[in-house]
């Protein structure tokens, strides 16, 4: 349990009500002063810190400092909960401002160029709560992949098995064709282009990337394939000879029908 003074636990009430403010206001200006008042009124608040580093317009090493200091004022205020709470951190709300700082920092980490500390914690955020609400196991399996760490991605995979997945159906293509070549890719790409058959064509440029991002996406979709190859292009591009491997598939199909 917390063990914040009544004090804290009243600034830390106005801090919320300032960041209610944030919320709703109608210009990014205003925005970011309320929740600038809201850090004000209670340097524990960790969800304001968190608008700041998402709205705020800081660069990256700013933005990496705003991120930790949310992930600081989480910790505080949660203190001794972390043993309580651990394997379904997300199932209670005083616990998410943490998991979503701690987020939001592996991302910022990983956008400058520092994927070895993300590791820690998107692995810390699967340890506190196994069930993921947040997505962090398909961050986690492309920084693996990306980092030549086939076994972590493979007892990853084994963890959560996922058949709607693109990043789940087509990494074990990747693993394989690492491991044993095209022979061995072979299978797992029949099983990957079911799952979703937009991908090989993002991976290999035969369609091109939108230039602004889809936020959403449903299972099988073409906005799935680009979010995947998005991350994902490092890694295969990375593996020798994979990417023309792809393509030749491609052709194969192509010629069969």
């Amino acid at each position: 349990m917390s063990t914040l003074s009544n004090r804290e636990k009243n600034a830390l009430d106005q801090a919320d009500e300032l960041l209610d403010a944030a919320v709703e206001a109608t210009s990014s200006e205003d925005a970011v002063e309320a929740a600038l008042r809201a850090i004000r009124a209670s340097p524990l608040c960790a969800d304001a810190y968190v608008f700041l580093a998402i709205h705020g317009g800081y660069d990256g090493h700013e933005a990496l400092q705003v991120w930790r200091s949310g992930l600081a004022a989480a910790e505080t205020c949660l203190q001794d909960s972390f043993k309580r709470y651990r394997g379904e951190f997300w199932d209670f709300l005083e616990t998410r401002p943490y998991m979503r700082a701690k987020h939001g920092l592996a991302m910022a980490l990983i956008d400058m160029g520092q994927p070895k500390e993300a590791i820690g914690h998107l692995e810390e955020m699967l340890e506190l709560n196994p069930n993921d609400n947040q997505g962090a196991r398909y961050v986690l399996l492309e920084l693996y992949l990306a980092g030549k760490k086939d076994a972590a991605a493979r007892e990853l995979l084994k963890r959560y098995p996922e058949e709607w997945s693109a990043w789940f159906a087509w990494a074990p293509v990747l693993l394989n064709f690492r491991k044993g070549g095209a022979k061995a890719a072979m299978q797992a790409l029949d099983a990957a282009m079911k799952c979703n058959n937009h991908v090989r064509d993002y991976l290999t440029g035969k369609r091109k990337q939108p230039k602004i991002m889809p936020e959403y996406y449903q299972a099988g979709s073409a906005e799935e394939a680009q979010l995947y190859a998005q991350r994902a292009l490092l890694s295969w591009d990375a593996t020798e000879g994979a990417l023309e491997w792809l393509v030749a598939t491609s052709k194969a199909a192509k010629t069969r029908r």
